[in-house]
């Protein structure tokens, strides 16, 4: 309960410090001719998620930090393409004061939102997957041109071409906005040459079973986040357990944690590590926490408007942790527990699930996993439980929870149960994240 008072308390600070409305924001906006956003179905916004998870699993170099900032951009354009008919609703541009520009929503005349909303998606998609495969292409085409027939049924060739301009339009400037954030095309830049590994005791070094020489995205974390940096630089954890061999020192403490946990896992304690693995060929981490909200708002039947903030909100906050976690892990290059553990400790030692190729403090699914849990909360409540069948596709069963923070703290668990973090890791990871979802909460998009 103090930790949950703590972010609330942290979310009412931020709201200040974020954004304030203006006496001009707050007037009674004019009626428009258009429908509001809330009388449209959120399954628009919703299909489009589940074809991006297609997509991150199956484009080359879509690694977590760049599937979670392409979930950032598409859902902030869609989110932007709907809110002109969200009456108590302002811009993110406005709430955040960034620098695209947004074309102008005529009151006089009429949009359908869900067409917005649609062309959005797709635009940005386009530009963002811009490597996918032709059978991925035909499946994005596909998917627009299927909703376009569905959402245009009764609308008039000028509102179908209008919508779908404005939406168009939008996803055209954000991406320009996202091309100077350094992550442009970061799908072709994974493993950087230019970049000079630091050597030494206690520095990550390549790992089996690979041995890849260049860790991932190396200069993820001097990427622009949406959330201004002051805010995000605030998140970001002390530094780790001094490295050390001698057995008396948390550094070696942590690593026997390992070594005893993997060695004595329980059933219970490998179908949590293999359920949050999320590791290539998958969701990946954000699309995993993504897809839980996906759940969720199909559960509730929610219309576009509560479904276009609940992803907005969700790609930001998925998109900054990855950046405040990577931040943080090329500040310290910290070796990862089957270095150690092989070197020090136990040769023949191998962790439970593969670990990945980039230093070990902090965890990255731990500090997407407790940015998400504050997002999800604000926006479903506080005791809302769930079952999360995300993974099925893979053959794990379904988990349920009692609410979103119990789910974030077994997935920042199943990387000490994998054997690819030590607790502190997994610990710092996920209290920095969730004071990076409070700041993306407090976002005031009420006007």
């Amino acid at each position: 309960m103090f930790k949950q008072a703590r972010i609330l308390f942290l979310s009412f600070c931020c709201a200040a410090v974020i954004s304030s409305c203006s006496k001009e924001e707050e007037e009674q906006l004019p009626a428009s001719v258009s429908a509001y956003t809330n009388s449209y179905s959120g399954e628009v916004a919703c299909k489009w998620n589940d074809l991006e998870l297609v997509l991150i699993k199956s484009t080359p170099g879509f690694a977590p930090p760049v599937a979670a900032r392409a979930l950032g951009y598409s859902n902030l354009a869609a989110y932007e393409a709907v809110v002109p008919g969200m009456a108590e609703h302002r811009s993110m541009k406005q709430a955040l004061n960034l620098p695209y520009e947004l074309p102008y929503a005529d009151i006089n005349l009429k949009y359908n939102w869900s067409l917005c909303s649609n062309a959005a998606y797709y635009q940005s998609i386009k530009y963002l997957f811009a490597n996918m495969s032709q059978a991925n292409k035909e499946k994005t085409d596909s998917l627009y041109l299927a909703l376009k027939n569905e959402l245009g049924s009764g609308e008039t060739a000028d509102v179908i071409n209008r919508s779908e301009g404005y939406g168009a339009e939008i996803a055209n400037q954000i991406f320009e906005y996202s091309k100077s954030d350094n992550g442009h095309e970061g799908y072709n830049q994974l493993f950087p040459a230019s970049y000079s590994v630091p050597a030494g005791p206690g520095f990550w070094e390549p790992t089996p079973p690979l041995f890849q020489p260049i860790p991932l995205l190396p200069y993820w974390g001097n990427n622009r986040s949406f959330i201004p940096l002051n805010s995000l630089n605030n998140c970001l954890p002390p530094s780790p357990f001094a490295f050390s061999t001698d057995p008396a020192s948390d550094f070696h403490k942590e690593a026997m944690e390992v070594y005893n946990t993997v060695n004595n896992l329980t059933n219970e304690q490998k179908a949590i590590a293999s359920f949050w693995a999320d590791g290539a060929n998958t969701y990946t981490p954000p699309g995993h926490l993504i897809n839980i909200a996906t759940q969720l708002v199909r559960e509730d039947r929610a219309d576009l408007a509560f479904t276009a903030e609940v992803y907005a909100r969700m790609g930001i906050a998925c998109s900054d942790a990855f950046v405040a976690c990577w931040k943080t892990k090329y500040a310290h290059n910290t070796l990862r527990p089957v270095t150690y553990i092989q070197k020090y400790m136990d040769a023949s030692w191998t962790p439970y699930i593969t670990t990945p190729p980039f230093p070990e403090y902090t965890s990255g699914h731990s500090s997407v996993s407790g940015a998400t849990a504050v997002i999800l909360t604000s926006m479903f409540g506080d005791n809302r439980s769930f079952t999360d069948r995300t993974n099925e596709w893979l053959g794990f069963p379904a988990r349920s929870f009692d609410n979103f923070y119990e789910a974030a703290e077994e997935a920042a668990s199943s990387r000490l149960y994998g054997g690819i973090h030590f607790t502190n890791g997994n610990k710092r990871g996920i209290q920095c994240g969730k004071q990076l979802g409070a700041y993306v909460a407090a976002i005031q998009l009420k006007r």
